[in-house]
């Protein structure tokens, strides 16, 4: 694995500019939600758990993520670790998008050697499968 820190190439993607432009425009449509006298988010069935009886790989997300922005991480964690950790690790790597945007500072880049890609691909769908396991056994 190779961590680079450089400026984009010509026809290089900004990976940074374009998520945090999705973010962006996620927390507008928030704000015009709550603006317009909603308090709440609508109430969403699943239709894996529905048609299963088991919780789907992402069941207790919505309230994991509620539950961050009252800053009650024990509470995110509980509903589902794994959409809490990641709904953490992408606001700091927003932070970051926002910083090296603003700044127009050179972009980190990482670089997977084939057999690295394979581990990162493995440990991935081991984290899916135990978080998966987890809100099975808490009867999410």
């Amino acid at each position: 694995m190779v961590i680079e820190r450089r400026p984009l190439a010509g026809r290089e993607v900004d990976h940074e500019r374009l998520w945090l432009s999705v973010a962006l425009a996620g927390a507008a449509l928030v704000v015009l939600w709550v603006a317009s006298g909603h308090e709440e988010l609508p109430s969403v069935i699943c239709p894996f758990r529905h048609i299963t009886g088991i919780p789907c790989i992402t069941c207790g997300g919505t309230r994991a993520v509620l539950a961050l922005t009252r800053g009650d991480v024990q509470a995110a964690l509980v509903w589902n670790p794994l959409v809490a950790a990641a709904a953490i690790a992408a606001l700091a790597w927003l932070v970051y998008a926002a910083i090296v945007t603003a700044l127009r500072a050179p972009r980190l880049r990482v670089r997977l050697a084939d057999r690295d890609r394979t581990l990162f691909r493995a440990a991935a769908w081991a984290a899916i499968a135990a978080n998966w396991v987890f809100l099975i056994l808490q009867g999410r």
